[in-house]
C-alpha cells in the first residue's frame, strides 16, 4: 500500500505545467555557464594563446576569475530568486549572459581585455544558473525530485556540454575564435529565452514559493546551514571532486592534441557529456529511493579509473572507455549537490545555500584548470596533473561515505528528531 501510494503521488506530480517547467529548466541548463563557458573553454585555449603568444596558464586564469566572482554572485543570485522568484531573475540573466559572451569577440591583444570580459560573464551567468533552475524543479517534484533533477540538469548540461564545444570548434575552424564567441552568445539567447519565457513557471506562480503548503518552505536559514559541519563536509566533497573533473574536461582538446590525437577530441567530449547525462539520471532515480547518497561514491571512483585510462589511451576504444568513465563521475557530481541540499537543509533558503556551496565549487573548478596549465608550462606535459586529479577523486570517494542519513523528507518534513544537523564528529565513519 505504501509503495502504491507513493507511485500515485509521483504520477500526480507530472502534469502539463510541471512538465513544461521541467523542459524549460532543461533548456536553461543547455545554455548555462557549464556548457558555454567551462566545457567550451578548451576549444579557445590553443587558438587564442597561439595568436597572441601567451602561456596557457595566463589565459586559463579567466576560469579562476569566473569562479572567484561566482563565490559572491551565486549566493546573491540565489537570494534574489528566493525573494523575487526564479522566473524574472532567470529571464533577465539569460539575456545579460548572452550579451556578455558575445562581447568576448571584441577582446583585443591584451590579457586584461579578456579578464575584464570574463568577469562580466561571471556576473551575468549567476542569474541564469543551474542553482536557480534546480529550485523550480525541486518544488514541482517531491517524490520524483532526484529523477527530474537528473533529467533537467543531466540532459540539459550533458547535451550542452557535448554540443557547445563542437559548435565552437566548428566555427573556429571555419571563421575563427571571435565568431565562435558570437555563435555561443547567440545560442544562449535564441535557444534559451523563448522557451523559458513561455514555460518556466513556479507552482501557483508564487514569486517567493510561499505557497499554500508550508512544508515546501520548511528548513533552516543559510546562516544556520553555514554553522553546520555537514555544510562544510558537503562543500569540500563536491569542490574537490568537481575541481578535479573540471580540470580534465576543460583540457580534453589540448590533452589529446599534445599527443597527436586531436582528431579524437570531439569523440571523447561527446562520450563524457552523454555518459554524464546518463549518470545524473540514474543516480537521481537511485537517490529518490535511498536514505543515504553513498552510492555516488562508486560513480566517483569509476571516474578515477577513467583518468588512469585517459593518461595512457592511444586507441579509439580506450579513449571511448576513458570518456565514459570520466563522464559517469562528472554526472554524479552534478546530481549529488542539487539533491542533497533540500534533504539536509530544507527549502527555506534552498537557492542561497546551493549558491553558497556551488560558488566555492566553481572556484575550485576555475582554479584547477589554471593549475593544470601551470604544471604544463613547467614540465611540458600534463602527466603530474592527472596523477593529482586521480588522487583528488579518491579523496572525494572517501568523503561521500561519511554523509549521514537525510534530515528532511522529499516534501520538506523533518524526517527524524528536530535537533540540529549532526556535527561532523557524529557522522558515520
Amino acid at each position: 500500500m505504501l509503495i502504491e501510494g507513493r507511485a500515485k503521488m509521483a504520477q500526480g506530480e507530472l502534469n502539463f505545467k510541471s512538465g513544461s517547467a521541467a523542459f524549460a529548466a532543461l533548456t536553461g541548463n543547455f545554455v548555462c555557464s557549464a556548457p558555454i563557458v567551462t566545457a567550451s573553454f578548451g576549444a579557445f585555449l590553443i587558438p587564442v594563446t597561439t595568436e597572441y603568444g601567451w602561456s596557457r596558464s595566463s589565459f586559463s586564469f579567466v576560469l579562476t576569475l569566473v569562479s572567484l566572482i561566482g563565490v559572491v554572485m551565486l549566493p546573491f543570485a540565489g537570494r534574489m530568486a528566493d525573494r523575487f522568484g526564479v522566473r524574472r531573475v532567470v529571464l533577465l540573466g539569460n539575456l545579460a549572459f548572452a550579451v556578455s559572451i558575445a562581447l568576448l569577440a571584441l577582446c583585443g591583444g591584451r590579457l586584461t581585455d579578456f579578464y575584464i570580459a570574463y568577469v562580466l560573464v561571471a556576473v551575468t551567468s549567476a542569474f541564469s544558473s543551474t542553482v536557480l533552475l534546480s529550485r523550480v524543479v525541486s518544488v514541482w517534484f517531491a517524490n520524483m525530485r532526484g529523477l527530474f533533477l537528473g533529467l533537467t540538469a543531466g540532459i540539459g548540461n550533458g547535451m550542452g556540454c557535448a554540443f557547445m564545444p563542437i559548435l565552437a570548434l566548428m566555427v573556429i575552424e571555419r571563421l575563427g575564435w571571435r565568431d565562435a564567441y558570437l555563435a555561443l552568445g547567440g545560442a544562449v539567447a535564441v535557444i534559451g529565452f523563448p522557451i523559458m519565457y513561455f514555460a518556466l513557471r513556479e507552482p501557483n506562480a508564487s514569486p517567493t514559493l510561499a505557497i499554500a503548503d508550508p512544508k515546501l518552505v520548511a528548513g533552516i536559514s543559510a546562516r544556520e546551514a553555514r554553522q553546520s559541519p555537514l555544510f562544510w563536509l558537503i562543500l569540500v566533497t563536491i569542490a574537490v571532486g568537481g575541481g578535479a573533473l573540471s580540470a580534465v574536461f576543460t583540457h580534453v582538446v589540448p590533452l589529446l592534441a599534445d599527443r597527436g590525437l586531436g582528431g579524437s577530441a570531439m569523440l571523447v567530449i561527446t562520450c563524457i557529456a552523454f555518459s554524464s547525462t546518463l549518470s545524473q539520471v540514474t543516480l537521481g532515480r537511485i537517490l529518490d529511493k535511498a536514505s543515504l547518497p553513498r552510492f555516488a561514491a562508486v560513480l566517483i571512483l569509476m571516474s578515477a579509473v577513467g583518468i588512469a585510462v585517459l593518461a595512457r589511451a592511444v586507441t579509439t576504444p580506450a579513449l571511448v572507455t576513458a570518456g565514459i568513465l570520466i563522464g559517469i563521475g562528472n554526472g554524479a557530481e552534478y546530481a549529488l549537490l542539487s539533491y542533497v541540499i533540500p534533504r539536509y537543509f530544507g527549502f527555506r533558503s534552498y537557492s542561497e545555500i546551493y549558491g553558497s556551496i556551488l560558488g566555492v565549487v566553481l572556484l575550485f573548478m576555475g582554479t584547477t584548470p589554471m593549475l593544470m596549465d601551470v604544471v604544463f608550462d613547467v614540465y611540458g606535459n600534463y602527466g603530474l596533473s592527472l596523477v593529482g586529479i586521480a588522487g583528488a577523486l579518491l579523496v572525494t570517494t572517501i568523503l561521500i561515505l561519511r554523509f549521514p542519513s537525510y534530515r528532511y523528507t522529499r516534501t520538506g518534513n523533518i524526517s527524524g528528531p528536530t535537533a540540529p544537523v549532526a556535527p561532523l564528529a557524529a557522522l558515520p565513519t
